[in-house]
């Protein structure tokens, strides 16, 4: 079986126009859940993806588990505009994460048309 490392995850956490819940997502496992708010959807989301990364790391990262498109049409379209401001912010501080020691670039919360994304790139 191949392993398959994902190289950026993203987590999102949107107001969603279809059930007005807070709505959160990761790419590109896709794991998602819905709650009252938007912190409580980043929690909830956040303990999904700890749990997924657990069970990949246990089967050694089967391919056809660790890279899935997005489900849901409605995260597909907000994931979309999140990449746009994701790059921006990446591109900030890209070459500074090239070379430094940290493994990781955590950006800040990024609004986008009023839905409220918190990306966490890893």
């Amino acid at each position: 079986m191949k392993k398959t490392y994902p190289k950026l995850v993203v987590l999102v956490v949107y107001k969603s126009q279809a059930s007005k819940n807070w709505r959160g997502f990761c790419s590109p496992y896709d794991v998602s859940c819905e709650a009252k708010t938007a912190t409580e959807a980043k929690s909830k989301l956040t303990k999904l993806v700890k749990l997924y990364e657990e069970g990949l790391k246990k089967y050694d990262y089967p391919e056809h588990l660790t890279i899935l498109p997005l489900s849901e049409k409605q995260d597909e379209i907000v994931f979309e505009k999140a990449m746009g401001k994701i790059t921006l912010s990446i591109k900030k501080d890209f070459l500074k994460f090239q070379t430094a020691e940290e493994t990781q670039i955590r950006t800040r919360s990024l609004s986008i048309n009023a839905n409220v994304l918190q990306p966490c790139l890893t």
